[in-house]
């Protein structure tokens, strides 16, 4: 149990210091950047004192890590510029909506293993009602622009391809080359940023390296710390009660400490999200009770 709280804890002090990075006037890219490489450092130390050689040159886990590196690195920037147009609590939202990528994904790769009962459909068809309530209709009293519709879209469907890859990692490795993987996804994360800083800023400020290193700790105890409280409470606890969980954290402190509002239609895409998880980690509940 102490696991899971760990993992609330960092997600929602990782997203609001982020969030208040933002506010203190840092610069985005380099934070991400020192967040990654961070992150990386640690990762590569914990790889170093559990794994094998051989797992350290796993062509799955280095495959799998480039893919969602990347992915990290532009998700991570287009969830920082959607805190500033929505706020973190919208925001979140729609991320954790995306859970039922990979569970569809897996019904179609691995039928035999994954089903798709009545509730999962539900939670589908759900999908697109909730994202259209949690979507602002205006920003700051302009009309929303095509650019910030597509930020928002990709925020959604972009952590949905990273849950897939996730999903594909934790279903053709060992927990040995997973903790490689998470390696890899960290370091190229880190490299990548750390390219298109050095184009624009190439020296960090000590404001930037503070709340960098401080964010990649965070990170790389939040990844640790999913693996341990999957492991030791199983995934009908932890997608039934963290996701929704955090959501509503999210909302709450976006209210309080950022002064962030929702509009009726949006609160009713907050109970629309919580209940599309609800909904798709169903199944779980029903076949482990």
């Amino acid at each position: 149990m102490q696991f899971f709280i760990i993992y609330v804890i960092c997600n929602l002090v990782f997203v609001q210091w982020m969030r208040f990075s933002q506010v203190r006037g840092a610069d985005t890219y380099t934070v991400v950047a020192i967040n990654f490489l961070a992150a990386a450092v640690v990762s590569t130390v914990a790889v170093f004192f559990t794994s094998t050689p051989s797992s350290v040159l796993d062509p799955v886990a280095i495959c799998l890590g480039i893919i969602n590196g990347l992915l990290y690195c532009t998700h991570l920037l287009s969830t920082l510029a959607a805190f500033r147009l929505v706020g973190t609590g919208i925001t979140m939202a729609l991320t954790h909506i995306a859970c039922i990528f990979p569970v569809v994904f897996a019904h179609l790769a691995w039928p035999d293993k994954e089903s798709m009962s009545f509730y999962r459909w539900i939670a589908v068809g759900l999908v697109p009602l909730a994202v259209f309530c949690l979507r602002p209709t205006r920003i700051r009293n302009k009309t929303l622009t095509w650019k910030t519709e597509l930020l928002l879209l990709f925020v959604f469907l972009g952590v949905g391809v990273i849950f897939i890859v996730h999903k594909i990692a934790a279903a053709t490795t060992t927990p040995e080359v997973a903790l490689v993987y998470q390696m890899y996804i960290f370091g190229v994360a880190g490299v990548s940023t750390t390219i298109i800083v050095a184009m624009n800023r190439p020296f960090p400020n000590r404001l930037d390296l503070r709340f960098g290193i401080s964010a990649g700790l965070l990170n790389a105890l939040m990844c640790r710390s999913i693996v341990l409280a999957l492991a030791l409470l199983g995934a009908v606890f932890f997608y039934l009660c963290g996701p929704p969980l955090l959501i509503v954290l999210n909302v709450l402190c976006g209210r309080i400490l950022w002064g962030e509002e929702l509009s009726k239609r949006q609160l009713a895409g907050i109970f629309l999200a919580i209940a599309i998880i609800l909904l798709t980690n169903s199944d779980r509940l029903i076949y482990n009770s």
